[in-house]
Order: C-alpha cells, then sequence, then structure tokens
C-alpha cells in the first residue's frame, strides 16, 4: 500500500473489521496512508475521502453492501482507485448476516477479481502439515520440516487446561478457541473469535477431542454445524492459518487421534530425515525447500513447457536429495537439465539469480 502511495499519491484503507492495536500504531505513524475503521465514515462516508487518490476497503465484506456502493460511486466520480479485499468464503458463528460482497462486485462494470495464495499468511511447512491432516494419504512431494510443529496430549480437560496456560504463559503462543462449536472452551475468550479469525500469530494452539476423528481411507472427521456454511475443515484453516511461524496441536481425550496427527511428522522423518543421515548428507531441509519455491517463482516469461520442466527439475533434486540410496545420476542430469533451460532463457533474470541459487546450494552439499 505504502509502495503504491507514494509522497504525491496519498491513500486511505477503510477497515471493516475490528480495529486492532496494529491499524492504531499505522495510523499514527505512516506518511500518506491513512486507515479509518468503517464506523467512522456514518451515514455520510463518502465525502470524509476527498483527496485520496487510492482506497481501499480492506474486509469489505464486513461492511453493508449499500456503503460499500457509496464509495464505490464517489470513487468513480472523482477517478479514484478502488481495492476491495475480502474472503467470500469465511463464515464464522454470529455472522450469517454477512454481506456477499462478491456477487455484488462482480455486477460492478470494470470490476477484476484476483485471488490471494492460500501460503499468503502461514508458512509452506504449516500448509503442508495440515493437508496431511485432512488426508493422512495425501501425497507430499519433497521434503517438509516439521520441527516448528507440536503435537502433544492431554487426558481430560484439566491437562488441557494446564497445557494451555503453559504454552500462553511460558510460550508464548495464542491459544484460538475452536470457532464453529458454540461451545465453551477450555480456556474462555469472550468475543475473541472473531478477532483472532483477522489476525496472525507467531505461534498458535488449537485444540482438537472427541468430535474429530479419521475414517477408513484417512481423511479427518470433524463436527456438524447447524449452520451448514460452517464446514470444520475451513473454519480448522482459518485457525491453522493464523500462525506465522509455529504450531501446536493438542489432542484432548482422543488418543487414537493423537497417534495419527503424530504420525504425520514420524512418516515424514522417516522417509528423509533418517535417509539423510545414513547417505551422511548434513544441510537445511528448509533451506533447499525455500530455494526451490523461489526458483518456482521466477518462472514468469518463460513459455508453459520450460516453466514444467523447471518445476519438475527443482521437485526432483528436492525430492531425491532427502533418500537414504540417493542416485547420483539423477542428481547430476536434472542439474544439467536446469542448467540448460537458464540458458536458453538468460532473458529471465529472475531465473538466473534464483536458480543459480539453487544449484550452488546443491553443488555445495553435494555434487
Amino acid at each position: 500500500v505504502r509502495k503504491t502511495a507514494g509522497e504525491e499519491s496519498p491513500c486511505c484503507i477503510i477497515h471493516g473489521g475490528i480495529f486492532s492495536d496494529g491499524h492504531r500504531y499505522l495510523k499514527d505513524h505512516w506518511k500518506c496512508v491513512d486507515i479509518l475503521p468503517a464506523g467512522e465514515l456514518g451515514e455520510g462516508g463518502p465525502e470524509w475521502l476527498e483527496g485520496y487518490h487510492c482506497l481501499f476497503i480492506d474486509e469489505a465484506d464486513y461492511l453493508d453492501i449499500t456503503a460499500v456502493g457509496r464509495i464505490m460511486e464517489y470513487a468513480r466520480s472523482q477517478g479514484m482507485i478502488l481495492i476491495c479485499a475480502f474472503d467470500s468464503d469465511r463464515r464464522m458463528p454470529g455472522e450469517e448476516k454477512r454481506s456477499d460482497i462478491s456477487s455484488f462486485l462482480s455486477q460492478t462494470e470494470g470490476y477484476r477479481e484476483y485471488a490471494l495464495s492460500e501460503k499468503i499468511r502461514t508458512s509452506a511447512e504449516i500448509t503442508s502439515f495440515y493437508r496431511s491432516m485432512l488426508n493422512l494419504h495425501e501425497g507430499i512431494r519433497g521434503y517438509m520440516d516439521y520441527s516448528d510443529i507440536d503435537v502433544i496430549y492431554a487426558n481430560d480437560e484439566k491437562e488441557a487446561h494446564a497445557l494451555i496456560r503453559l504454552y500462553e504463559d511460558q510460550l508464548r503462543y495464542k491459544y484460538i478457541p475452536d470457532a464453529g462449536s458454540g461451545e465453551e472452551r477450555v480456556v474462555e475468550h469472550d468475543g475473541e473469535n472473531r478477532q483472532t479469525e483477522e489476525q496472525g500469530f507467531d505461534n498458535v494452539l488449537i485444540l482438537m477431542d472427541d468430535r474429530f476423528s479419521y475414517d477408513e481411507e484417512g481423511r479427518i472427521r470433524g463436527p456438524v454445524y447447524p449452520n451448514p456454511e460452517f464446514l470444520f475443515y475451513k473454519l480448522m484453516y482459518q485457525d491453522v492459518s493464523r500462525s506465522r511461524s509455529r504450531l501446536c496441536v493438542l489432542v484432548e481425550s482422543n488418543y487414537e487421534l493423537f497417534l495419527r496427527i503424530s504420525s504425520i511428522k514420524y512418516r515424514m522423518l522417516e522417509r528423509y530425515r533418517y535417509g539423510s543421515e545414513t547417505a551422511e548428507i548434513h544441510l537445511s531441509g528448509k533451506r533447499l525447500n525455500r530455494l526451490a519455491k523461489a526458483v518456482k517463482d521466477s518462472l514468469e516469461g518463460l513459455d508453459e513447457d520450460d516453466a514444467a520442466c523447471v518445476s519438475d527439475s527443482v521437485d526432483i533434486i528436492a525430492n531425491e536429495f532427502f533418500r537414504g540410496s540417493l542416485n547420483r545420476k539423477i542428481l547430476r542430469n536434472s542439474v544439467r537439465f536446469l542448467k540448460r533451460i537458464m540458458g536458453e532463457n538468460l532473458s529471465v533474470s529472475s531465473l538466473q539469480n534464483a536458480g543459480s541459487d539453487f544449484i550452488d546450494y546443491v553443488n555445495e552439499h553435494y555434487l
């Protein structure tokens, strides 16, 4: 937002959700960017927005459609740029009357919609772990370092209470109660479910109990809520994705569930880390994944076939790197193939930089 605004082009962010301390800090310290709670617009609304070049409505699905319409008409009349950010799939208890902003905007002339990646807030490792939680047979390509994910067990509610307090007070985790259950949880956070849904935290703890289980095919089954729009796996993802760095899954009074979720970590260890130790390889799997992702993010400008070949090559290299019985020929030929495509696309500087970093790291540790 600040890059877009610039010194000569002031902009305004209208925030439709809860106005937190972080928003107040930015409002006081940013130049050329104002942040206003939607409630401050009042009935008059648009005349408050005079003089801005860009308008951003964050959490637009929390605003009344009529209010969004007034802002939109004012922005059009003044030649302003208007960007609305919203999550049309998000549904939380007590929010059945939230506006269907996506349908409203789609009928507007000149409207274009873009979707953010599901990894926009949380890490690739947490996203991967969550997918495996949904389906124990989910095929994860390459190595994922799950060392920042804890899976712990409580025999009863009292133990769960104590563990939550331990993680909150000593390890600085944020406990997020099950937003969709409608039940009182072990630790009460009155009125906080919606606020935590909107915010990210470094470390997050979630609780799962006897309402969750796995079927014969390894797919997770969860509670059914009265409102059919509240799907447990979507609500759970909203909780899990609050975490930027570390996640703790606390399982209460459901030992079978605990064993199966724990197995996600140890199956990855057994498949890769133990094999890599046998092969005397000493490198950071997380670092290798980051470098591989940087290569995949640099493919704009390549034709479709070359982009697919580059993506497959880094996957093959990363996947092979952690196996106990390494095939040196596969690694060497995959690197040669990657270099060839890079040589044929010298004009794509982003690929040259990311690809060189990836190849240097592979060469340093094995080839």
